[in-house]
């Protein structure tokens, strides 16, 4: 800003009454009180000049929602960002252990091994079924030689009740990977997410390779997963005195295993089964703020539901939350425009991606 010297040096003033003089000084003093030139003009120290968006909160909710469906094994628990929008309490439980591919010495299929998930909430249901080392069945069933596993879920079937406390289901995941040897380490793993969220029991493994989005991948030590979505109109809706989603109370998250193992050779695998879900009620403590986001978290399901199967197992298999691939992440910010356009790392909040 000119001092008042420098304002009336210029030629044009020189002609004016002093009157006129300080009328125009008022009027250029008063423009540019509050205004410094912007030759001179330096930016903040404090946000290096940019200006700082701030993320609405049911787009923040949208985001945390896509990060919880794609890596349901380390994202945080979210809610879902579909109405009705209420207080709600965001959990993660999970079921972790071993399970077997049998070795044929009682019978059988030699080689044939299956883990199989079904969506609930309460920790006193069956969550995780999966063949053992007395195995002798050769499809997906809950007959001899299978294990049902429970999650750590807090509640049990019974406390879900109308008003006591009802949920609905975020997300779910099933991640596998070799546990024994390198030298008897072979054969293949299929999985399967039944589309319509139906039982997948009674399958072999050649019954799941006829699904159009089955998932063949061969046996290493590399994690191998699947993931559930929302498919159903029940898959929305907080449950009403059951602990599944109404229509879904199935195994219908399944990876089946064959491997070259002779018989006295069992196949030991690793497994990590996590569900993340939302729950309301009377009963229900610690519940926080939730959001809605209709268009955005449509787009989210379509993107993440054309996602290759291959990405969702370098997701599973990266050290941080910031292991999202750049192919996961240019699919999703072109399905995912209302979020602004982001890729998808820069959409969840991730990092630079860890696996490229």
């Amino acid at each position: 800003m000119l001092n008042k010297h420098q304002f009336f040096s210029k030629p044009k003033y020189r002609g004016l009454s002093k009157q006129q003089k300080e009328s125009r000084w008022k009027a250029y003093a008063a423009s540019n009180n509050n205004n410094p030139n912007p030759r001179t003009r330096r930016p903040s120290r404090g946000n290096g000049g940019r200006t700082q968006r701030v993320v609405d909160p049911s787009e923040q909710c949208a985001r945390d929602y896509a990060k919880v469906l794609i890596n349901p094994f380390d994202a945080p628990p979210a809610c879902l960002p579909w109405p009705p929008a209420l207080r709600s309490r965001k959990i993660k439980s999970w079921a972790k252990g071993s399970f077997y591919a049998q070795d044929g010495a009682l019978g059988g299929t030699a080689g044939f091994g299956f883990i199989a998930v079904k969506p609930t909430m309460a920790g006193d249901n069956g969550f995780v079924l999966h063949s053992n080392t007395s195995s002798t069945t050769t499809n997906i069933n809950t007959g001899l030689g299978t294990t049902v596993v429970t999650n750590n879920s807090s509640h049990n079937n019974a406390d879900f009740t109308t008003d006591a406390v009802s949920g609905r289901i975020v997300s779910v995941g099933l991640k596998i990977r070799w546990a024994g040897t390198t030298l008897n380490m072979n054969g293949s793993a299929v999985g399967l997410e039944h589309p319509s969220h139906q039982s997948l029991l009674g399958n072999t493994t050649h019954d799941l390779r006829a699904w159009d989005r089955a998932k063949l991948v061969p046996i290493t030590r590399d994690w191998t997963a699947i993931t559930w979505q929302p498919v159903r109109p029940g898959d929305y809706s907080f449950t009403e005195g059951t602990a599944q989603p109404s229509g879904s109370d199935h195994y219908n998250l399944v990876i089946g295993i064959t491997t070259g193992t002779q018989p006295g050779e069992l196949g030991p695998f690793e497994y990590e089964a996590i569900i993340n879900y939302e729950l309301v009620g009377n009963d229900v403590q610690g519940t926080t703020l939730s959001y809605t986001a209709v268009d955005s978290t449509s787009k989210i399901i379509t993107a993440v539901s054309q996602v290759p199967n291959e990405l969702v197992d370098r997701v599973a298999n990266s050290t941080a939350m910031g292991g999202f691939s750049t192919g996961v992440g240019s699919l999703l910010s072109q399905a995912i425009p209302a979020l602004g356009g982001y890729a998808f790392q820069r959409l969840t909040g991730a990092g630079r991606p860890a696996l490229m």
